[in-house]
C-alpha cells in the first residue's frame, strides 16, 4: 500500500501542470500520511521506543531525528497519547472516515470535567463530524463543550498553571504564562514593588520607557535577585555594602557600633554600621561560597 501511494505521489509531483484535481489528491495523501503517523506514534510511544536510543521522550527523540520544531513535536505526542483514550475516533482515523484534522477538533473538547461525557457520546460526535468540513465541525465541537462543561475551569486551580519562555529566530525569548489568581497576584505584586524601588532609585530617569519595558526590566532584576538567595532564605533580601574604616577593625576591644570621632551623622547621611545592624538589613552569611558563584546560561 506505501509503494502505491508512493507512485501516485510521484506521478503527481511529475506532472507539468498543477490541476485542481492533482492538489486534492495531495491533499487527501497528507492526510493518510498523517493517519499513519499518527497510528505509528501511538505505538512506538506506547512501546517507549524512543527509550531505548537513550532519548529522554518521545519529542526529544523525533526533534533529533526529523525536521520538527519542539512544539510540533509535544503537540504530536500530546495527540496521540489523547487519541488513545479515544477508540471511536482512532478506529475511524485509522479506517479513513475521519480525517487527522477532524480528530484534533474532538480531541481538544476533551479534559478532566468533560472526559466521562464525551466517552458516552464518542460515538455519535464521530459520526455527524463525518459529514461536515472542519470549521463546521469545529462550530459544533465548541458548542458541545459549553453544553458539556458549563462553568469551566476553576480559576484558582493552580495545577493549571503554565509557563513558557521561547526564542525567536533573532534570539529574542518570549514569555507567556498562565498563573491562578493567588499565583498571578504574588508575581504581580513582586513585579510592582520592584519597578517601584528601580523608578525611585533613579535607573528609569531620563529613559521614556513605557510601562511594558519597564516591567521587562523589572523582570530581570527580580530573576538576578533570585540567584542571590541560599538555601536556608526563603526570600530574596537587599545586599548591603558597609564600608568601616580598617582602624575600627583592627583597635583591640573596639565597640563597632559607636560613631567615628568627630564624625556627625545628619539626616540624608548614610546609615552608620550600628543603624544597619540593628535595623536587620543586613543578611546572614551564606552558608556557602558557591552559591555566589555566576549563572551562567545554557
Amino acid at each position: 500500500m506505501c509503494s502505491t501511494k508512493s507512485a501516485a505521489v510521484a506521478e503527481i509531483l511529475a506532472a507539468a501542470a498543477s490541476t485542481g484535481e492533482e492538489i486534492v489528491a495531495l491533499t487527501e495523501l497528507i492526510d493518510q500520511a498523517k493517519g499513519a503517523l499518527v497510528e505509528r506514534v501511538a505505538a512506538f510511544d506506547a512501546a517507549q521506543g524512543w527509550a531505548a536510543d537513550g532519548a529522554s521522550s518521545f519529542a526529544s527523540w523525533l526533534r533529533a531525528r526529523a525536521d520538527v520544531s519542539r512544539g510540533d513535536a509535544c503537540r504530536l505526542h500530546r495527540f496521540t497519547r489523547t487519541l488513545r483514550t479515544m477508540p471511536a475516533t482512532e478506529a475511524a482515523v485509522r479506517e479513513g472516515k475521519l480525517s487527522v484534522a477532524k480528530a484534533r477538533v474532538l480531541a481538544e473538547v476533551i479534559n478532566p470535567r468533560t472526559r466521562e461525557r464525551f466517552a458516552e457520546q464518542e460515538t455519535f460526535l464521530v459520526d455527524q463530524f463525518q459529514g461536515l468540513d472542519v470549521d463546521a465541525a469545529t462550530t459544533v465541537a465548541r458548542y458541545w463543550k459549553r453544553l458539556a462543561d458549563p462553568d469551566g475551569p476553576d480559576p484558582a486551580d493552580s495545577t493549571r498553571n503554565r509557563a513558557s519562555m521561547t526564542k525567536g529566530w533573532d534570539d529574542r525569548c518570549h514569555l507567556e504564562a498562565d498563573l491562578d489568581p493567588t499565583s498571578g497576584a504574588i508575581v504581580h505584586a513582586t513585579l510592582q514593588a520592584i519597578t517601584e524601588r528601580m523608578h525611585n532609585d533613579g535607573r528609569f530617569n531620563d529613559r521614556h520607557l513605557t510601562h511594558g519595558q519597564q516591567q521587562a526590566e523589572a523582570l530581570v532584576e527580580m530573576a538576578m535577585r533570585s540567584t542571590g538567595a541560599g538555601p536556608s532564605q526563603t526570600a530574596v533580601r537587599p545586599d548591603i555594602v558597609v564600608i568601616v574604616p580598617i582602624e575600627r577593625l583592627t583597635e583591640p576591644e573596639a565597640d563597632l557600633f559607636a560613631p567615628s570621632p568627630g564624625a556627625g551623622h545628619e539626616v540624608g547621611d548614610p546609615p552608620a554600621w550600628g543603624e544597619v545592624v540593628r535595623s536587620g538589613l543586613l543578611t546572614t552569611p551564606r552558608s556557602s561560597p558557591s552559591n555566589d558563584a555566576p549563572v551562567e546560561c545554557s
